[in-house]
């Protein structure tokens, strides 16, 4: 057994471990805090707007990573509503981004009428702690391979132990990126819109919604006169969000208007048979004359 040369190795591959570490941490930056991205709509936005003019303020397409937080600023004379924000002239509001994904929002601010928010996941110490079990596998391989392989005891035993090592190592790489639950960042709607599921999304809708949309999703509810800004038409805007979205909405209610978080109040289940039963009021407003 040669002893100095194992330790040499075990030495060089501790350093190395924790340079991994070091290095890992610094380029994804794991442990920086979620930032605040603050978004100013400056005066005379909605004038230039209307005069055809392009407006820069705020980018098309914004990039976050889990539990940032957008902050808003209106420093216009009107109100602009940018992805679940309505903000009106000399507010401020912020919403934070929970989830990674790709939302796309109505904006008022750009000719598309929409913004897309591109949020990634925050990295994860799991990878971390993946590369540096498989590395430390690795190392165990090559002192299995010092003390003779699969000939000796020693050997054999480090051989199988780094074999295990790098497995396990793999393992939570990829769950920790995702690679063993695929689909999970899509986001969609798990619950098909059967009749028990709008059966369910209708008595939702009665108890939560009616009072402001009315009950075909106009805007028209018994409350909507007393508030500003009016509800929206779900008719109209409900076709131009995917599920996602406007579960999301549901979930964390619109900051700025009366829409209210419903994440207390309602399970996830029950708030895509609600996602459900919205798509069914558009549907049925298409195939009946406004």
């Amino acid at each position: 057994m040669d002893t100095s040369r194992l330790s040499r190795l075990w030495g060089l591959g501790s350093g190395g471990l924790l340079l991994v570490a070091v290095l890992w941490g610094v380029w994804t930056g794991i442990l920086d805090k979620p930032r605040q991205v603050v978004l100013t709509i400056p005066p005379g936005t909605a004038v230039r707007l209307q005069a055809g003019q392009v407006v820069t303020a705020i980018p098309q397409t914004i990039h976050l990573r889990v539990d940032d937080v957008v902050v808003l600023q209106n420093q216009d004379q009107v109100p602009h509503r940018v992805g679940g924000l309505y903000v009106r002239p000399g507010e401020t509001l912020s919403q934070p981004f929970r989830r990674a994904g790709t939302f796309e929002y109505i904006c008022t601010l750009h000719p598309e009428n929409h913004t897309i928010f591109q949020v990634a996941p925050r990295p994860s110490l799991f990878t971390l702690l993946g590369i540096e079990v498989g590395l430390a596998g690795v190392l165990l391989q090559l002192s299995g391979l010092l003390l003779g392989g699969w000939a000796t005891r020693w050997g054999g035993g480090a051989l199988l132990a780094g074999t295990v090592g790098i497995l396990l190592g793999v393992g939570l790489v990829l769950q920790a990126s995702g690679l063993m639950n695929p689909g999970a960042e899509d986001w969609q709607n798990p619950v098909p819109p059967d009749a028990i599921s709008l059966q369910q999304g209708q008595r939702l809708y009665a108890q939560f919604c009616v009072p402001c949309h009315g009950g075909s999703g106009r805007g028209d509810g018994p409350l909507a006169a007393h508030l500003s800004p009016p509800p929206a038409d779900l008719v109209v805007h409900v076709p131009q969000h995917p599920d996602h979205i406007l579960f999301q909405l549901i979930q964390e209610g619109i900051p700025g208007t009366q829409m209210p978080a419903l994440r207390e109040r309602l399970t996830a289940e029950e708030i895509w048979h609600l996602v459900n039963y919205l798509r069914s009021l558009t549907h049925t407003a298409d195939s009946k004359p406004l």
